[in-house]
């Protein structure tokens, strides 16, 4: 895109990378106390999701950050929990 004009007609879009949300979790690491504690865990697991094959990423919990879609996800739990006979839902 240069001056109003587009130089190349593109229907691809970029996507995030796999392991984004550990390296977010690095970098949120930083401004959670002291970065010579609170990094070299987050770091630990950000280096093992970028050896890691795709699709084997490492399941251990976040320890700064909280994705969207984990927190999406979150919700629909605590949404499926609260329904049942006497919560009022359906």
């Amino acid at each position: 895109f240069r001056r109003g004009v587009y130089l190349y007609d593109t229907t691809n879009v970029a996507k995030a990378h796999r392991c984004n949300d550990r390296l977010e979790d690095v970098v949120q690491g930083l401004f959670e106390g002291n970065p010579l504690l609170t990094v070299p865990p987050a770091w630990k697991l950000f280096t093992q999701c970028l050896r890691s094959a795709e699709g084997e990423e490492p399941r251990d919990p976040f320890l700064y950050h909280t994705p969207k879609w984990l927190e999406a996800q979150r919700a629909r739990e605590r949404e499926k929990k609260h329904r049942g006979w006497f919560s009022g839902g359906g």
